[in-house]
């Protein structure tokens, strides 16, 4: 659990900075109206959630999405093909901070695999994006040194996130 919290509220920050760093009208927009980053975050879990997906075995004959899935199968849930099917969201790749079920997304898990500390991952990311904005007149990202990105097959997280902060 310790594990899972810090590399999802990482990955949760680190994605939200690195897309308001691209969007300076959406950094203006929040610091003009701060009680929309809730939404911008679950924006940002939809859009990079901090797990590629997860592995699940089938304990019993299924169906899903009208295919059939044998007792004793495998599957690999993938949370970011599931966050921009266009059939539940219209326009996947924009941040929409209106979105209806703009908490509905997977990044957090479903059911009896929901993530316990989304409300704490939630917390902290507010924390911390509340102060960035706060704090900064503007930022973006740095050219000659682009974000880099932790290499793993199941966690979407950036080792490196170069910013080049205004202060206010």
């Amino acid at each position: 659990l310790i594990g899972a919290g810090g590399e999802s509220t990482a990955g949760l920050i680190a994605s939200a900075a690195r897309l308001l760093a691209t969007d300076l009208a959406l950094q203006a927009s929040l610091r003009e109206r701060p009680e929309l980053i809730p939404a911008f975050l679950d924006e940002a879990l939809r859009l990079e959630s901090p797990f590629r997906g997860h592995h699940r075995h089938v304990v019993s004959d299924t169906q899903l999405g009208g295919v059939d899935l044998p007792a004793g199968s495998h599957l690999l849930l993938l949370w970011g093909s599931a966050n921009r099917d266009r059939a539940a969201y219209p326009d996947p790749d924009v941040v929409d901070l209106g979105r209806p079920r703009g908490r509905g997304h997977a990044a957090f898990g479903a059911g009896a695999h929901f993530c316990i500390g989304s409300a704490l991952a939630r917390l902290e990311a507010t924390a911390a994006i509340t102060l960035l904005l706060e704090r900064t007149e503007r930022f973006g990202l740095i050219d000659e040194e682009p974000p880099r990105w932790v290499p793993s097959l199941f966690v979407r997280r950036h080792a490196t996130l170069p910013l080049r902060v205004t202060r206010a």
